[in-house]
């Protein structure tokens, strides 16, 4: 019994030092990437709140094919791609835990890439055919997989565990706010335009590309996210492992 007390102590103690020895200036490092990461998904859903969804559903059965088929198939592909990307990126988060500014890099830069080329199917819609819809709208569903899993693990590694309670719920207000405001500017453009409350080809495709166009500003944003900047033994991340020490 007294062993299993003694190695109680032991299994919380290396778990407790780091949150008292928390390094003010590394809080203050880390706070860079937390406000970083709180605007990122602000930006981020307000493009996607404009031209994912309804709005992207209205363009294709417009613009690039009638057959309501088609069109469940590309959203479907969508979704099948961003499951199975998930747990990939997972993977390479974990195999590449230490050099998380790579992956960070380059989701950055893939995304730049995939909303450009977004961009120039929506110029050019039904030139284009279906195929490239396939493949960049599952390139798409793709980047946000790799977005949430790169982005939060960089989030938590950043949050000292004392203010989680204040930043996870400052980062969910962000990502609703962005939800919120995404459909609120894609409505406004549409009362707003020359064709009151109707779905013009026009209207459409400005929405389309003012939508593209702000994803691709979030995925510079990433550009700003640093893993140096993030806590050791005070970040949230490492406050809620013990499973490490535990089996010890």
């Amino acid at each position: 019994m007294l062993l299993g007390r003694r190695r109680g102590r032991d299994v919380m103690e290396p778990l407790q030092e780091p949150l008292v020895d928390a390094d003010d200036d590394a809080v203050a490092r880390s706070r860079v990437n937390v406000r970083a990461i709180q605007i990122f998904w602000f930006v981020t859903n307000v493009s996607r709140g404009i031209w994912q969804g309804q709005l992207l559903t209205v363009f294709l059965a417009s613009r690039v094919s009638d057959r309501m088929t088609d069109i469940g198939l590309i959203e479907g592909a969508q979704g099948i791609a961003r499951f199975a990307s998930a747990v990939l990126a997972g993977v390479l988060a974990d195999r590449l835990a230490g050099r998380r500014n790579v992956l960070l890099r380059g989701a950055a830069a893939f995304g730049i890439v995939v909303h450009a080329a977004c961009g120039y199917l929506v110029l050019s819609p039904r030139s284009a055919g279906l195929a490239p819809w396939y493949v960049l709208t599952s390139l798409y569903a793709c980047l946000v997989s790799v977005q949430a899993v790169v982005v939060e693990s960089l989030f938590a590694d950043s949050t000292p565990s004392g203010d989680r309670v204040r930043d996870y719920t400052t980062k969910r207000l962000c990502q609703q706010a962005g939800q919120l405001a995404g459909p609120m500017l894609q409505l406004l453009a549409i009362l707003g335009g020359t064709t009151k409350d109707v779905w013009s080809q026009h209207t459409t495709t400005e929405l389309m590309l003012i939508g593209i166009g702000i994803g691709a500003a979030s995925c510079v944003l990433m550009l700003s996210m640093d893993q140096r900047r993030t806590l050791d033994g005070a970040s949230e991340a490492n406050h809620l492992q013990p499973t490490d020490w535990a089996l010890r």
